[in-house]
């Protein structure tokens, strides 16, 4: 638990906890459809079998494979309709498991 977690370091004077940048959504036993990375400026929304999406979300390069992402900028306009869509979409996916090429 997180009180467990901060009871080990309360005697260690100036230490600073960092979550980690990166979360990661999947349906057990059918691995992981959606990565969400927090950068200073943005989040970037990687959904690992984007490619099957419609509409098919905007980022991605010959090298992301089947990978497809959104960045979204603290101003930036969201389409929470499309979001929830493609989220619903990538969850009836097969997912990612780590290892999986």
């Amino acid at each position: 638990s997180s009180r467990r977690r901060h009871t080990k370091f309360r005697n260690v004077t100036g230490v600073q906890t960092c979550a980690l940048p990166i979360s990661f959504y999947g349906i057990e036993g059918n691995g992981w459809f959606l990565g969400i990375h927090c950068f200073t400026k943005y989040i970037k929304m990687t959904f690992f079998q984007g490619i099957s999406l419609v509409p098919v979300p905007p980022g991605g390069t010959v090298r992301s494979k089947d990978a497809r992402w959104i960045d979204i900028r603290e101003n930036d306009p969201i389409d929470e309709e499309l979001l929830s869509e493609w989220v619903r979409q990538a969850a009836g996916l097969p997912g990612w498991s780590p290892g999986q090429r």
